[in-house]
């Protein structure tokens, strides 16, 4: 009904998070001409039963293909294999200018890049894996950037040390930027300056790992220098492992 009845569709979410993903890969077989935002959650779309032919598009690449229009993508790590983007022509999707998925996914679509205004990091880095500086290497391909929305997910409190001033000194645009740290943040900024006058709300949403901290009788110091803020604001999150 949805493929065959909603031909002036300009908006699909499908959202909700799952450890098994649902199969709806017939969703990639629409076609909606004046589609500009596509929101997918934990979903499986980018599959076939058979081997492609030779020249042949995987399903998902070949639906983003024929959607010149869409403005705004918000995917999840369950839609699309990042390596599988390497097949999407260079020259598609020039309107795009709000992007979320996983960072995998984000670096695999470099022509997107220069127009990207908004960028939304959906599951956390783990820095374990991924370190803050590489992070920092590929907002700086993000030229436009205004709005970003980012979660760490800490493995050590030295790894804060620097991680706000990496972030902003990487976007010079940014004027929103939503930080999340988990597990083990420990911020101590003083004196902070950045290279550009800052006018964005800016968010720490910490959660505080009693069990793998101090019991969550610390508070980490944060005294911020930064005159052209509009709006600073600061929350405390129980971590999901001890609350």
């Amino acid at each position: 009904m949805l493929i065959h009845r909603c031909p002036n569709l300009e908006e699909l979410s499908i959202e909700g998070t799952s450890t098994i993903p649902a199969d709806i890969h017939a969703l990639v077989q629409g076609r909606w001409p004046k589609l500009r935002k596509l929101t997918l959650g934990d979903i499986c779309i980018d599959w076939i039963p058979r081997p492609l032919t030779l020249g042949e598009k995987r399903p998902f690449i070949a639906f983003l293909e024929a959607h010149q229009d869409l403005k705004v993508i918000n995917l999840s790590r369950h839609n699309i294999q990042p390596i599988h983007f390497s097949s999407l022509n260079s020259t598609c999707l020039p309107g795009v200018t709000s992007f979320s998925g996983t960072h995998q996914q984000l670096q695999a679509l470099p022509h997107l890049h220069p127009s990207l205004k908004q960028v939304s990091f959906r599951d956390p880095v783990e820095t374990r894996e991924v370190s803050a500086p590489t992070i920092a290497s590929l907002l700086r391909e993000l030229s436009s950037l205004t709005d970003l929305r980012i979660m760490f997910a800490l493995h050590s409190m030295y790894d804060s040390g620097n991680l706000l001033r990496s972030l902003i000194q990487s976007c010079p645009n940014l004027r929103h930027l939503e930080l999340t740290c988990a597990y083990k943040p420990s911020f101590q900024l003083v004196n902070c300056t950045f290279c550009s006058p800052i006018e964005f709300l800016l968010i720490f949403r910490v959660c505080f790992s009693g069990c793998i901290c101090q019991n969550n009788t610390w508070l980490s110091q944060v005294a911020i220098t930064a005159l052209d803020y509009r709006q600073v604001s600061w929350r405390r999150d129980n971590c999901q492992w001890c609350s």
